[in-house]
């Protein structure tokens, strides 16, 4: 978190070979923006996953530490199942595999608004304000929505997970990231009358 720490108290705190300063209210803020993609795996489904779908993400949050964080989010777009039970489709259309057998997509558009705490875990136990890569594991919990195609709302569940962020810093207030997430929901969510549970994947 580069120089944001910098130049704020006199107070030096000595944790690693270039000790921190504590910040204030106002400082160590950030904002992220990240597309990417969403795997959606039923425990029930006895077809597994439909393919990847496309994954927006907007977060703001702050470091209230070097090494640990909060932040809130928006996550949505759209996720894909599929089944051979016609009765568990949502919004569905219908393909053949290559055996002449049908089964049924169910794709859906969602919306999760989340919490996450994130801890850096190289600046837990050697701090450097000049670290360019940091490895970031966090869990994140908030309530998912499930909207069909027509755009009325299907239902909604409390959900929760786990990522890690593997970040590059790029400049003093700027960094490209990786952030690999997964999202333990509910078959209700996604599936008519479909007990068992299902994991999201992002990247």
């Amino acid at each position: 978190q580069s120089k944001m720490f910098e130049n704020v108290y006199e107070e030096r705190v000595p944790t690693g070979p270039r000790p921190h300063v504590a910040g204030r209210m106002k400082d160590n803020w950030f904002l992220t923006v990240s597309g990417g993609g969403t795997l959606l795996w039923e425990t029930g489904s006895d077809l597994g996953a439909a393919g990847v779908t496309p994954a927006l993400d907007l977060t703001f949050g702050k470091w209230v530490t070097p090494w640990t964080a909060i932040r809130i989010g928006y996550q949505g777009y759209n996720m894909k199942t599929r089944s051979y039970d016609h009765r568990a489709a949502l919004s569905p259309s219908i393909k053949t595999n290559k055996h002449g057998k049908s089964y049924y997509i169910n794709s859906l558009n969602y919306g999760y608004v989340h919490a996450d705490f994130l801890w850096d875990a190289l600046n837990t136990f050697s701090y450097d304000r000049y670290r360019v890569w940091s490895l970031i594991p966090y869990t994140h919990m908030g309530v998912m929505r499930a909207f069909l195609q027509s755009g009325a709302s299907y239902n909604r569940e409390y959900v929760l997970g786990a990522g890690i962020i593997n970040s590059f810093q790029v400049g003093p207030r700027a960094s490209l990231f990786v952030d690999l997430r997964t999202t333990f929901i509910h078959n209700d969510l996604i599936r008519r009358k479909a007990p068992g549970s299902a994991i999201s994947a992002n990247a």
